[in-house]
């Protein structure tokens, strides 16, 4: 280890971190600024420590999410380049198929903590582990790291969103770190709040292309004929033991030698002697008809307008159930964090029903599936590819 600097490893759960930004930008407009976040990071370990310190950063992923075809797709490929743009290596695990339909990622968390323990006994190990997640499949990495005398920095952040769905980091997690930040207490502190970039949900068709730099590899850097020392990009390489392709940084416009324009002195004289083309005559012709005599036409009779007040479904609603959409709906986010870490996939109904007990009275009716779908068919998705056993989540 270096007596001079404290080595610190950031690693980050790619998924989590896709559902901060979501929420971020959904509620705040903005997102997190990865430059800036690496330097708190830095700056953080420097004061408890007193030392200076070095990091180096990745992030894990499901591969196959790089679509566009959504907004939401489109802010998934928008937040992994801005993390690769800051030199943070992007580590990509194949999708699996889910069995209700669709893909989900799998072994990202196993990715990630493979990584890091190789990290530390491969490479003359790190001082800090610094993890972006809240999963509990952490747990067993931070103890083995633990008892390595390598130290703990957790970041994480706790929400709960109706379309986003619930975000919350296991106990044991925040036991077993040295110290812990929540994201949330960054929006309300003057300092911190520079972790934070603008980002709006309303967003133009350019903005990935404008706002992330290209990354090309490093054969095609090579074949080029262009003389890239002398041309308005520059070339850098991370210093880095993982490999990572070159990165083109666009030079500032001060830094480019622009060829000055040249003004011809030959002036272009104007035609000033201009044949006008008379306009032509238009003769109107008025045709001679008979007179004709025309009987005034009635206004036509207005039909009465008869309102009928119907009785509105929330009324019929509070009437025939005996729970509230409310209740149903934190039902659902306690099925969804037991049986899916939180994020929106589908949950048995019968499994949501069983956290409904204390409003229906311990008794789990036999028609609370119909019950739901019929009265509440705008708010919730449903899979019915198990007669049997009907499944229920949130509508995307």
């Amino acid at each position: 280890m270096s007596d001079t600097k404290i080595k610190a490893r950031l690693y980050i759960d790619g998924n989590f971190t896709f559902h901060i930004h979501s929420y971020l930008v959904k509620n705040h407009h903005k997102t997190i600024d990865w430059k800036s976040f690496q330097e708190h990071v830095k700056s953080t370990i420097s004061e408890k420590e007193g030392k200076a310190c070095t990091l180096e950063s990745d992030f894990f992923v499901g591969t196959g999410l790089e679509t566009t075809d959504t907004d939401e797709d489109k802010e998934r490929v928008f937040l992994y380049n801005s993390m690769e743009h800051e030199n943070i290596i992007k580590h990509a695990t194949p999708l699996k198929k889910k069995v209700t339909g669709g893909l989900k990622e799998d072994a990202v968390d196993t990715n990630l903590v493979f990584c890091a323990t190789k990290d530390y006994y491969k490479y003359e190990g790190f001082d800090y582990l610094v993890l972006l997640a809240g999963d509990s499949d952490f747990v067993p990495l931070l103890k083995g790291l633990k008892a390595e005398a390598v130290k703990i920095f957790l970041i994480y952040i706790k929400f709960v969103d109706k379309s986003i769905g619930m975000t919350q980091v296991s106990q044991n997690l925040l036991d077993l770190s040295d110290f812990s930040e929540d994201i949330n207490s960054w929006l309300t502190d003057n300092v911190k709040k520079k972790l934070f970039q603008k980002r709006s949900e309303e967003k133009e068709s350019n903005t990935i292309k404008e706002s992330i730099e290209p990354i090309i590899k490093e054969e095609s850097v090579k074949s080029s004929p262009i003389n890239v020392k002398d041309s308005e990009f520059a070339i850098h390489k991370r210093t880095s033991t993982a490999e990572m392709p070159y990165v083109i940084h666009k030079k500032q416009p001060s830094d480019i030698h622009q060829t000055p324009v040249i003004k011809s002195n030959v002036e272009v004289k104007k035609k000033t002697n201009i044949e006008k083309v008379p306009e032509p005559k238009i003769v109107v012709v008025k045709r001679k008809t008979p007179f004709v005599e025309t009987k005034p036409i009635a206004p036509p009779v207005k039909p009465k307008i008869v309102v009928v007040k119907k009785q509105t479904m929330e009324n019929e609603k509070k009437k025939d159930l005996p729970f509230t959409i409310d209740d149903l709906e934190k039902a659902i986010l306690q099925t969804q964090q037991a049986k899916c870490n939180g994020h929106n996939d589908f949950v048995l109904v019968a499994q949501v029903g069983e956290n409904l007990k204390g409003v229906l009275n311990g008794r789990l009716h036999g028609k609370f599936y119909n019950m739901i779908k019929k009265n509440f068919p705008d708010d919730f998705e449903f899979d019915l590819s198990e007669k049997s056993a009907p499944m229920i989540r949130f509508k995307m």
